[in-house]
């Protein structure tokens, strides 16, 4: 049965569903939707905010993406503090990692292995599928997305996915289950075939899901696992074929570890005693000095985050950036301004040192006006222009971006109270901006509307 699924002549009964349709299209209703959940989880107490690990991120899925049949290659990311362990996908090209899911991979091709299967879901159009086969189960799935994001908001430590993950099609009702199993089938098919294109380790997946289910042993299940239905083969072969690998073959590991090192500091702030945690995840001591300088910043402990700061390696991108908060954070400015000077001569391009440059004038148009910015970016951006209307003391423009800003975090109705609010005071040329922001934001309530997705 194993071999069936995995034979050449299988691979022709997967359709390629509206391979040409761009996933992130507003006429795309898969798009909607996804964008729909992504802002309501972009609003969560969870989500984490550090450009430079969305920068990783981002290049990290740059090595795959050319390789898979997604029209649009662009792939918006989300990252939750979370003391489970999980990754899912949302319809229209939206993809969320778990800050714990790095206690579980130590290197960055068994990360490659697991945004190549989260990528397989997309590109195979699971969700699409699934919601084809009538209105009720598409509404089901919406009301099980829903669910997973209240609970995400309500505090639930993001424990979104049980109910999130692609719109419900792990459901644990028995019915469902076989199907979900196939199609974790294909997505190890085409992970492999995203590997083995871009030069990657091929059994890095089977090493994935081996780590996994060490972690089982003896204790709770890991969320991955009870998310993506285990098909009976992938057991067998995670026992039989993981391989043994060279340290030399894992290249350079440095931005890997930084990344890595975020997460976990992230992940550690949600305890008592994050140094310990720290500690026993993190093997090599200047990376150890980095995320614990960051749980400081976290939790606000200046004179700690100071201490750490001064050992900090300022030639990594990472620490330079985390260097630059903490001494802002306590007032230092000029040496702040000293690493972020030096960082922008490097490239003037770092939006993450651009938003910490006291010259916020730095961003250019051309910047803020690409279409295909990811969120993180948005944000960025958002954030910058919010402070040049409040150092310029333009009530209307601070309303109007505080409007954008709370919008991309899935509070409509406040949204369209602060437009309101600064269309009351401003002048003609600000009514220019304005009216921009307020057709963008429009023009998605109606989309949804249309799609059925009610304003919250």
């Amino acid at each position: 049965m194993a071999l069936a699924l995995t034979s050449p002549k299988a691979e022709t009964l997967l359709p390629n569903l509206e391979a040409n349709l761009d996933e992130q299209s507003l006429s795309n209703p898969s798009y909607v939707l996804g964008q729909h959940w992504f802002r309501k989880l972009h609003g969560s107490k969870h989500f984490i905010n550090f450009p430079p690990a969305y920068d990783y991120l981002r290049s990290a899925l740059a090595q795959l993406l050319p390789y898979t049949e997604l029209y649009q290659k662009n792939i918006e990311i989300g990252l939750l503090n979370s003391t489970k362990s999980n990754a899912f996908v949302l319809p229209g090209s939206h993809m969320f990692l778990y800050s714990d899911m790095l206690s579980k991979i130590n290197d960055e091709q068994t990360l490659l292995a697991l945004l190549a299967h989260e990528l397989a879901h997309l590109d195979l159009k699971h969700y699409e599928r699934q919601s084809q086969h009538s209105e009720q189960e598409k509404n089901k799935a919406m009301l099980m997305m829903g669910a997973g994001i209240v609970a995400a908001l309500a505090g639930a430590q993001g424990d979104a996915s049980s109910a999130l993950f692609l719109s419900g099609i792990a459901n644990q009702q028995e019915n469902r289950l076989s199907y979900s199993r196939i199609q974790e089938v294909e997505a190890d098919r085409q992970a492999k075939k995203y590997l083995i294109r871009a030069g990657i380790d091929e059994h890095a997946t089977s090493k994935l899901f081996f780590t996994f289910f060490q972690g089982t042993i003896g204790r709770e299940p890991i969320e991955f696992l009870s998310t993506h239905p285990i098909p009976e083969n992938r057991l067998a072969d995670s026992l039989s074929t993981t391989p043994i690998q060279s340290i030399l073959k894992q290249g350079d590991q440095t931005q890997f570890n930084q990344f890595r090192a975020t997460l976990l500091a992230y992940r550690a702030s949600l305890m008592l005693n994050p140094d310990t945690y720290i500690q026993s995840q993190i093997n090599i001591e200047s990376d150890q000095v980095y995320a614990k300088a960051l749980v400081a910043l976290i939790n606000n402990d200046k004179e700690k985050a100071n201490s750490l700061a001064k050992k900090l390696n300022v030639t990594l991108y990472n620490q330079a950036y985390l260097k630059a908060r903490i001494l802002i954070n306590s007032g230092k400015i000029e040496e702040a301004q000293a690493i972020i000077q030096h960082k922008l001569s490097l490239n003037k391009n770092q939006l993450a040192f651009i938003e910490l440059s006291p010259d916020s004038h730095l961003l250019s148009s051309t910047q803020s006006q690409q279409v295909r910015l990811l969120q993180y970016e948005k944000d960025i951006i958002n954030r910058i222009h919010l402070r040049q209307a409040k150092e310029a003391k333009n009530l209307a423009l601070t309303r109007a971006y505080e409007a954008k800003i709370v919008f991309s975090k899935g509070q409509g109705k406040s949204a369209l109270n602060l437009l309101k609010r600064a269309e009351f005071v401003a002048d003609n040329n600000d009514l220019i901006i304005i009216n921009k922001i307020k057709e963008e934001i429009f023009s998605t309530i109606e989309l949804e509307k249309g799609n059925k997705i009610e304003l919250d």
